[in-house]
């Protein structure tokens, strides 16, 4: 209904072609509004977001990790006391000889379902 939502929005959208980091994304003032208008149009299933987990990310667990997961995940319970807001992806995968490719899977399936965040 508003003619500035509508070219902020519009603006937004534009900006999105697949390569840009979030963090640059919301980089300056008013990074509040641009992650509104990216969760606006991720909301109406106009884009899709995916999660890029790099060696030195550092997961935080920040849910509770139920049955389902845990009878999915054989070393879910030793990957999550190793989230500690300190540890490293790398730090993980080397502390539980776990296959790093197989943590980011992990991680990444963490983070869809909203059970855990990476330190900033």
């Amino acid at each position: 209904k508003s003619d500035q939502v509508r070219d902020f929005l519009q603006a937004v959208w534009n900006s999105l072609d697949g390569s840009i980091q979030m963090s640059r994304l919301v980089a300056g003032s008013g990074p509040q509004m641009t992650l509104g208008a990216i969760h606006f149009l991720k909301s109406m299933d106009c884009i899709e977001m995916q999660v890029s987990i790099g060696d030195f990310d550092v997961p935080i667990l920040r849910g509770i990790i139920g049955t389902e997961l845990i009878s999915m995940y054989s070393h879910i319970t030793d990957i999550a006391s190793a989230m500690d807001g300190k540890r490293s992806v790398a730090k993980i995968s080397e502390e539980t000889a776990i296959d790093k490719n197989v943590l980011i899977t992990v991680l990444s399936s963490l983070y869809r379902r909203g059970i855990i965040t990476f330190k900033e």
